[in-house]
């Protein structure tokens, strides 16, 4: 017998492209916060200009720890039916960087509750 990875097939609403280009450290709000409503990240593109760490975050609560970039570095989440992030309801998605570099990318998420 012979096969094929099986994958099922879910629905996971409209991904909404948001870009990300900034070159202030801080907090990159992805998503605000939206009322009985959470984000989930499906998909990202990430690249840095310098030296920095990156946290993503639920609101103030981190969902990773810092991850380390270094200058030229980035960082693909590609689509695998699941969400990478989930927030809670109510709350914001963040992607923070520990220095003032350049952050660029894509971020593909879908707002429900």
């Amino acid at each position: 017998m012979s096969g094929f990875p099986v994958f099922w097939q879910r629905n996971v609403g409209v991904l909404i492209p948001v870009p990300i280009n900034t070159a202030a450290g801080g907090d990159i709000v992805i998503s605000p916060a939206v009322v009985n409503e959470s984000t989930k990240l499906y998909r990202l593109l990430l690249l840095v200009g310098g030296t920095t760490n990156i946290t993503f975050k639920d609101g103030s609560t981190p969902l990773s720890g810092p991850l380390p970039f270094t200058t030229g570095g980035g960082m693909v989440l590609d689509f695998s039916g699941d969400p990478w992030y989930l927030t809670s309801l109510n709350s914001a998605f963040i992607i923070n960087s520990s220095a003032a570099v350049q952050v660029s990318g894509t971020a593909w998420i879908v707002v429900s509750g």
